[in-house]
């Protein structure tokens, strides 16, 4: 599970627009940015503050082109008890994860680095990544840092709280349709329909269920008996294009737009500046916060698809978990096959563990069929 952090703290920064905050703010289109240092002195870090001791699994570390060149010494990730890039190579207090490694930059289908701290974790309150003494001259240059902990016991993800394990292929797809024909204008995600994310370009050519490091975050639609539409569903797409995944209905959401918004490039994690409320009538001209989600509903046009932002590296790191289904609207030359060959490579990936049960449906507007 995502650890969360209560702070940060580098060696120097070059200016507010790369402040240590930047690289624990939930987006990897932001950075931390050390001040330049000269040959011979200290070397630069960046500690992050988890508040408390935590048992750390894994560092999982964004660096964004253009400035992954800047990074000119090798790095070191250490977990621990104390803070700051002082402390000695060998140190009771402080545990160095992995090994010596050179960030590169992220790309779709390898968003981030991942430092492994072994099977059991390692136990500290700070984490920190340091550069390799000797050192050339340059910059600390990171994205973002996320820490990983021991993840709680898996968490039901459906209205009826079977256990995860406890359901088939069958059992999801009726839970899917359920909460599809059940779905209403309401504050929980669950009581409000079915979340799909359509495939839109921004996944892994790699591995399509998994999101591209090119933006911080997915878009979605939540759609219901009552408002079935879907982006690409009243469009020309080309073969194989119209296929999607079902989320669970306990993802957390960034914001919500009662129609298709082009967040692509909006600020602030795709929901903009401007918020909506219930008194200025708005539709696509601001975006609605995640816990006003029955109010979004209710003046979605009936005709229009609306578009529900989630965090990529809140997707990153919640894979399987996150994907309830895949599914496919199966009006177009070659969309059953594209989605039973990513259903298929998902399966395989995930074989002997409860994902294996993730079930592939069709969508006919109406319902959704097994296959």
């Amino acid at each position: 599970m995502i650890a969360p952090v209560a702070g940060a703290l580098m060696s120097s920064f070059s200016g507010p627009d790369h402040a240590p905050s930047n690289c624990i703010d939930g987006t990897i289109l932001t950075s931390c940015l050390s001040a330049w240092a000269g040959d011979g002195q200290p070397r630069n870090w960046l500690t992050l503050d988890l508040g408390i001791a935590t048992r750390v699994v894994r560092i999982d570390v964004y660096v964004r082109q253009p400035w992954a060149p800047l990074n000119s010494a090798p790095i070191e990730v250490w977990v621990g008890n104390l803070t700051g890039g002082l402390f000695g190579g060998a140190n009771e207090s402080m545990h160095r994860c992995g090994r010596r490694y050179d960030f590169v930059e992220s790309t779709p289908d390898n968003p981030f680095t991942q430092v492994l701290c072994g099977h059991l974790g390692v136990m500290g309150r700070y984490v920190t990544l340091r550069e390799v003494a000797p050192r050339l001259a340059g910059w600390m240059f990171l994205s973002e840092v996320v820490v990983l902990s021991l993840a709680a016991p898996p968490p039901t993800s459906h209205t009826s709280q079977r256990p995860l394990q406890s359901r088939t292929a069958a059992l999801i797809a009726q839970d899917v349709n359920d909460r599809f024909r059940d779905g209403r204008p309401a504050d929980e995600l669950a009581d409000a329909g079915v979340l799909v994310h359509m495939f839109d370009g921004g996944e892994s050519s790699a591995i399509p269920w998994q999101m591209s490091a090119l933006s911080d975050h997915v878009s979605a639609s939540l759609i219901n008996r009552r408002n079935p539409h879907l982006f690409d569903l009243n469009t020309d797409a080309p073969p194989g294009a119209k296929v999607g995944i079902v989320l669970a209905p306990d993802t957390p959401l960034i914001c919500l737009y009662a129609v298709d918004s082009g967040t692509l490039q909006a600020t602030n994690r795709g929901c903009g500046d401007t918020t909506c409320n219930l008194s200025a009538g708005k539709t696509d001209a601001c975006s609605w916060r995640a816990d006003n989600l029955k109010s979004m509903l209710e003046v979605q046009p009936w005709f229009a698809y609306n578009e529900v932002l989630i965090s990529t590296i809140y997707w990153d790191h919640t894979l399987p978990h996150i994907i309830e289904a895949f599914m496919f609207i199966d009006d177009a030359t070659g969309t059953h096959a594209r989605a039973s060959d990513v259903h298929r490579q998902f399966v395989q990936q995930y074989a002997r563990t409860p994902a294996e049960n993730v079930p592939l449906l069709r969508f006919t507007g109406h319902a959704f069929e097994l296959v």
